[in-house]
């Protein structure tokens, strides 16, 4: 699987958009494994996030907005997002917010 989000218009930078009126905790997974990628930011503000298999964005931009996110195996992530359509979300600096 290979998601790119638009780089214009009024949804530029959004790869999914999870609707902010979701049940909190509402499950998203991503089992696509090393060939899967998304470039964008993939938006789930009450979303329980899931990646699995061995998902790699390593090479590429991918933001993610989540009520929870859980990581199994190898997955990657990487915000090399110039060009992308994508708004920084702040520093470079990667937070893990409890």
């Amino acid at each position: 699987m290979n998601l790119t989000a638009p780089t214009t218009g009024p949804t530029a930078g959004i790869v999914v958009f999870g609707d902010r009126n979701m049940p909190l905790n509402s499950s998203f997974t991503f089992n696509g494994g090393s060939s899967q990628v998304f470039t964008g930011a993939v938006y789930a503000p009450k979303g329980a996030v899931k990646f699995a298999g061995g998902a790699n964005n390593a090479n590429g931009c991918t933001q993610l907005v989540a009520n929870t996110v859980t990581f199994t195996g190898n997955s990657n992530f990487a915000i090399n997002c110039a060009g992308k359509g994508t708004t920084p979300l702040g520093t470079s600096l990667t937070r893990l917010v409890e």
